[in-house]
């Protein structure tokens, strides 16, 4: 989904998930995509960089990828290439202002241009998202 949202269905139906576009070679539109949904609002955005698109939507959490956790690493994880504008957000956790779940980025499985990884494994998050305080 490019600069969409879809509503989950019963039980969650109060849960919409926006996807927007790669600010790196697309048109990301915010408004566009979560403007007239009401509800806990869950963002996917390829690149991390469009977060800051997000901070007057009322989003939840948001999710990206595209930096390939940096795909080509120095030995202990210290990124040797990163997309531009990704350079604070490579992999991991972060909180993000007027983001309550703040945004995660995966490493994800795939590369970019050259078709190695270096010390920096490929990556599938998984996420148990809650309305209400766990014990963890």
């Amino acid at each position: 989904m490019k600069n969409a949202a879809a509503r989950l269905p019963g039980p969650f139906a109060d849960v919409v998930i926006g996807g927007l576009d790669d600010p790196a070679v697309g048109s990301p539109d915010a408004r566009k995509t979560f403007g007239q949904e009401e509800g806990i609002r869950i963002a996917v955005l390829h690149s991390p960089e469009g977060v800051g698109l997000l901070h007057q939507h009322s989003i939840a959490v948001a999710f990206a990828g595209h930096t390939h956790g940096g795909q080509i690493c120095l030995p202990g994880g210290r990124a040797v290439l990163v997309p531009p504008g990704c350079s604070k957000w490579k992999k991991g956790h972060f909180a993000v202002e007027g983001i309550p779940g703040g945004m995660i980025v995966s490493r994800g499985v795939g590369c970019s241009t050259l078709p190695i990884r270096l010390s920096c494994p490929s990556d599938i998050t998984f996420c148990l998202l809650s309305s209400r305080p766990m014990d963890v």
